[in-house]
């Protein structure tokens, strides 16, 4: 199932996209256009599984984090998990400067990210 066929830049574009709006718009508004616009079933169909796993995982953590069960629509998606783990592009570059591993960085990382092996940390205090 995993095509993924992009760089990690486009993947940190992706992210920062999100990031944006959920910051302008409020986690409430990004998890209802999320689900409605299911594009999280467009992207898993079109094999971009990184880019669905990543918005589930985020719809999942912003759902939990504000008392909203979780939509059982993508249930079948929750079994999957990447066969790579994903590290962000800023754990990379720390991980060097600070001479450390980047597995060293997991104990961080939002678990609603980690069961699909994504390594992410505060959203909401991005940088």
């Amino acid at each position: 199932m995993e095509k993924n066929m992009h760089t990690s830049q486009d993947f940190e574009v992706f992210k920062g996209n999100v990031y944006i709006r959920i910051q302008e718009n409020g986690p409430l508004d990004f998890i209802s256009k999320v689900l409605v616009s299911n594009i999280i079933e467009e992207y898993w169909n079109n094999q971009n599984t990184l880019y669905a796993i990543y918005l589930l995982a985020m719809v999942d953590y912003l759902s939990k984090i504000n008392g909203i069960p979780l939509y059982s629509k993508y249930d079948y998606m929750r079994k999957y998990k990447l066969k790579d783990r994903i590290y962000p592009l800023s754990i990379t570059i720390s991980a060097k400067i600070d001479n450390k591993s980047e597995e060293e960085y997991i104990a961080d990382a939002i678990p609603e990210f980690l069961k699909y092996n994504i390594v992410e940390g505060d959203i909401f205090n991005i940088k």
